[in-house]
């Protein structure tokens, strides 16, 4: 899209089968990486999927990262490495009870240079991946004794030996942990607190920790109502952040809000719109103020009728034409909270069988809605709102719109362009190739269509995180089903910078219960780093980590975790390390952690 919202580009990728993206990340060469999930192309339980795209979305490559277990495999998020490589997370064996995080490293082209799960007993994720240094810092969450623990892993990037792990539980309840980002002081990780598993009562929060783990601030979001759904947030340098939040209802509208570095609210807008709208992710755009991504159900919940939700809004929430009003309804308060060392263990490699996918992408136009649109005078200081047509050179346009077809699709995670535009991954069901493909759209600075593709097979697929690599391309994460286990395989994709797979991996090892990738980092040294759930299955579910070189070969793979369920959503790169967040169940709940 482009800045005004308006399409430049959109595609499908899978097949005849479900997929389903994650994640984007912008890579070195100005393309994309997005990351998901494939059943079309492999296992049916689904393959961690990894596509490579050209700056104009055009596949450059596409691989699958599974082992063909009978559960299959999920990638949730990637990310380039210094060296040019990609490392993607996830969840091997997808299912409950089975579940393993795993992080797969590839090099540039997607082949893996290792693939690892990590668990214990029980089910674990790692949703989110970060390069720092010579490490993989991974994020996740794990089946503790009666409820999900968030943990934080991070790992040697050479070979994903374990370097340090720790648990995180606020208010002996639920925790998950889902993304991380590095931040100023270490890292900040975005995570969900709930009473049980089946996330009643659920609610936003952030931990501040450093880069040994230890807790500096931990921030809860409180609003009206029994259950929050909307979790897309932005790290701030300083320990701040952006946050959304919504009310589960039929009806919901959007909260968004910005969270200083001390915990003091400095703005909280509502969003009224008909029908449900959630919120996903959050960036910021290059000419400042924020492009917020989600679901919008203009009849309320109703079975196929989603749409991919895109908000443009300026440094101080602003929305120029746009309805939005300032609301006294979001508290923030300093939860209670534990950290501690989690009964997390390496479970040694995963042989990655087969990754390499001939993925192809659809072309297609999307069904564009302009709620409302308009001018206003680059930040900080804002002119005089002017309807919107183009806005002219030095003017940022602020929009609201809604992408999709005629069956459900969902905007999972999104990353800037040096454009000003954005590209979007997650996955759609209204075009492809069968089932759920993963989505990736590019839209410039005006929020039109750039390009927009489907990928993926005749099984579903997902992607849930993107990140940018250093050739100006992309590294997407996620989970396959179409191009090995049917039971799903952690998915990484590498893309140029128009968005064309350069290569997909897809990281397992056929397992019933599958992998699944939550998220992945680019290190230094130009590999991957991924992390997310080896058998993801409540109960069995383990975190792990898939270290590969530049082509997504897997380097080392490993699983952590412990009795119960793992999982591990977010990893970055620390030095020598990867550091990972995740959650995993304790005794009651689930409890955050740190590796």
């Amino acid at each position: 899209m482009n800045k005004q919202g308006g399409i430049v580009w959109s595609k499908t990728v899978g097949g005849s089968r479900d997929e389903v993206l994650f994640a984007v990340k912008r890579t070195s060469d100005n393309g994309y990486m997005t990351v998901g999930q494939t059943k079309s192309f492999g296992n049916a339980a689904g393959d961690g999927w990894l596509i490579k795209l050209d700056a104009s979305g055009n596949i450059q490559w596409s691989k699958k990262y599974g082992d063909g277990n009978v559960d299959g495999d999920l990638a949730f998020d990637v990310v380039q490495l210094s060296d040019g490589g990609y490392a993607l997370c996830g969840t091997h064996r997808y299912t409950p009870g089975a579940a393993q995080g795993y992080i797969v490293r590839t090099d540039p082209q997607g082949n893996v240079t290792w693939a690892k799960q990590y668990g214990m007993s029980g089910s674990d994720q790692l949703t989110g991946i970060v390069e720092d240094g010579n490490s993989l810092v991974t994020v996740g969450f794990y089946q503790g004794s009666s409820l999900y623990d968030g943990y934080v892993m991070k790992v040697d990037k050479s070979n994903g030996a374990v370097q340090w792990m720790k648990g995180y539980d606020a208010e002996f309840r639920s925790v998950s942990f889902y993304s991380i980002s590095k931040t100023n002081i270490g890292y900040q990780v975005k995570a969900l607190i709930a009473d049980d598993y089946a996330s009643a009562n659920q609610q936003t929060a952030i931990w501040n920790i450093d880069r040994n783990g230890v807790v500096q601030k931990v921030w809860k979001l409180v609003i009206p109502g029994g259950r929050s759904v909307s979790s897309g947030m932005l790290p701030l340098p300083d320990g701040g952040f952006i946050a959304s939040n919504a009310n589960d209802s039929a009806t919901n509208d959007v909260i968004i809000c910005r969270v200083n570095a001390d915990g003091m609210l400095e703005w909280s807008k509502k969003f009224a719109r008909n029908g449900s709208q959630v919120i996903y992710a959050i960036a910021a755009a290059p000419e400042g103020g924020y492009a917020i991504l989600g679901t919008n159900n203009n009849q309320g919940i109703v079975a196929d009728s989603s749409n991919v939700y895109l908000m443009r809004l300026d440094s101080l929430g602003g929305s120029g034409n746009c309805p939005g009003a300032t609301t006294n309804e979001l508290t923030v308060i300093n939860p209670v909270n534990t950290s501690f060392v989690p009964n997390i263990s390496d479970l040694g490699s995963v042989t990655i069988s087969n990754p390499v996918i001939t993925a192809t992408s659809t072309d297609f136009t999307p069904v564009v809605n302009t709620f409302c649109s308009s001018c206003v005078s680059q930040e900080p200081d804002h002119g005089p709102v002017v309807p919107d047509a183009v806005c002219p050179t030095g003017i940022s346009s602020l929009y609201q719109k809604q992408f999709g077809g005629t069956k459900d699709d969902y905007g999972h995670h999104l990353v800037a362009t040096p454009d000003s535009g954005y590209v979007i991954i997650g996955q759609t069901k209204s075009y492809g190739g069968g089932g759920f493909d993963g989505l990736i759209q590019k839209v410039n600075k005006h929020g039109n269509l750039v390009w927009s593709k489907a990928v993926g097979g005749s099984g579903d697929e997902v992607l849930y995180a993107i990140k940018r690599t250093r050739d100006d391309g992309f590294i997407t994460v996620g989970q396959t089903k179409s191009y090995g286990n049917a039971a799903g395989d952690a998915w990484l994709i590498k893309l140029d910078a128009s968005g064309n797979i350069q290569w997909s991996k897809r990281y397992g090892n056929g397992n019933v219960n599958g992998e699944m990738g939550f998220d992945v980092v680019q290190l230094s040294d130009g590999g991957y780093a991924l992390c997310g759930t080896h058998q993801y299955l409540p109960g069995l579910a383990q975190g792990f980590v898939v270290r590969t070189d530049g082509q997504g070969n897997a380097t080392w793979a490993r699983q952590y975790g412990m009795t119960g369920s793992d999982q591990l959503t977010g990893i970055a790169e620390d030095g020598s390390s990867l550091v990972v967040v995740g959650l995993y169940q304790g005794l009651s709940y689930y409890d955050g952690y740190i590796m």
